[in-house]
């Protein structure tokens, strides 16, 4: 019995940090359904129905990053909720404050790159779009 309480104890809080992340990951998996077409005609409708919901590569790789950065930024606050809590919990230690501080400070530098690609993508797909005129990176995606 007592192995059981000290593996409940150390399963804990990963456990409930998983739960949350799969609660607020859950409504963004019951909106990756596509949605029928409407109207048509006779005939049309039959093939197959495209299971990426998207019309090319450009609106597959947008829906794709927009997940990851969804994902990325709850995991992001996460980890600054977690390195607080160690934070707090350290005390006067200071080997624990300075594992504390580490996982603050890599917890900042990967929001930092979260956010730090998605700004370099968008920039990239406005410039690219401006300079050469397509409309393919304008396309307006379901």
């Amino acid at each position: 019995m007592a192995f059981f309480n000290k593996f409940f104890k150390k399963i804990k809080i990963p456990a409930l940090v998983l739960i949350l992340l799969l609660t607020a990951i859950a409504p963004a998996l019951v909106l990756a359904a596509c949605t029928p077409p409407a109207g048509g005609s006779i005939g049309e409708g039959t093939g197959f129905p495209n299971p990426l919901c998207s019309t090319s590569i450009y609106c597959f790789l947008k829906g794709f990053i927009n997940i990851l950065l969804k994902i990325g930024i709850i995991v992001a606050a996460v980890f600054i909720i977690y390195s607080g809590f160690l934070f707090v919990t350290a005390g006067g230690d200071t080997a624990a404050l300075k594992n504390a501080r580490t996982a603050f400070v890599g917890a900042v530098i990967g929001t930092a790159v979260l956010l730090g690609s998605w700004l370099i993508a968008t920039v990239l797909n406005e410039t690219v779009g401006q300079v050469t005129g397509s409309k393919f990176v304008f396309e307006t995606c379901p």
